[in-house]
């Protein structure tokens, strides 16, 4: 039920992107412009709609709001399309499957991910790695606090752990690093960007918190 109605979401918030190009249309006759809009919405929503078959329930919603921010450029180069033909057939022959108690925790703890919550999730995110110095600094006792919990043997026998564990395990053997990621990376000059910030800033953090790397 929850994947019908997202499916649904995901059409509607399509249509609605198309009535307002066919309105942009009518008022500017730009036909070059409406194509290649609708050339990005087309290809915009092919993955998300695969990302929906792909990762499980609230988690998948999560990972298709991250991504769906970088889909609004029009793939104009051959690399860009060869990028999204690549995304595509990963996301199509992924198979991402879960424990069935580790995905009943995953669906647990995010059940409360909606719009809002992402949102403020994805805000949090953009403030780390664009400063991440100062972040670091402003954060210092959350930070090292999450970093003594993570580091106990309490976390470490816990669900959570677990699941951390799994998921990198699924990333590395599936493909989704070094197949998906790359692919995104050349599709969406965008997303590119925020990945490299994104390595750079984790480049940072373990420099100051060097037990994380292991």
């Amino acid at each position: 039920m929850y994947k019908v109605s997202q499916r649904k979401r995901i059409e509607i918030e399509a249509e609605k992107t198309k009535q307002a190009l066919v309105q942009q249309l009518a008022e500017k006759q730009d036909w070059e412009y409406v194509n290649a809009q609708l050339e990005v919405l087309e290809k915009r929503q092919t993955i998300l709609q695969r990302m929906l078959n792909v990762f499980p329930g609230y988690y998948g919603k999560y990972i298709r709001l991250h991504f769906a921010r970088y889909l609004n450029e029009p793939a104009v180069s051959d690399e860009q399309q060869e990028a999204f033909g690549t995304v595509v057939e990963f996301l199509d022959n992924v198979n991402f499957t879960l424990p069935p108690d580790l995905q009943q925790y995953l669906d647990e703890i995010t059940k409360d991910f909606d719009e809002a919550f992402v949102g403020k999730v994805f805000s949090n995110m953009d403030d780390a790695i664009s400063d991440t110095e100062k972040y670091i600094a402003e954060n210092k006792e959350i930070l090292e606090r999450y970093m003594q919990l993570k580091q106990s043997d309490e976390f470490k026998a816990s669900p959570a752990y677990r699941l951390q564990e799994q998921l990198r395990k699924l990333n590395s053997e599936s493909g989704y690093d070094t197949i998906f990621i790359p692919a995104m990376k050349k599709l969406s000059r965008s997303y590119g960007e925020y990945h490299d910030k994104l390595e750079k800033a984790n480049e940072i953090f373990l420099s100051k918190y060097p037990k994380e790397a292991r």
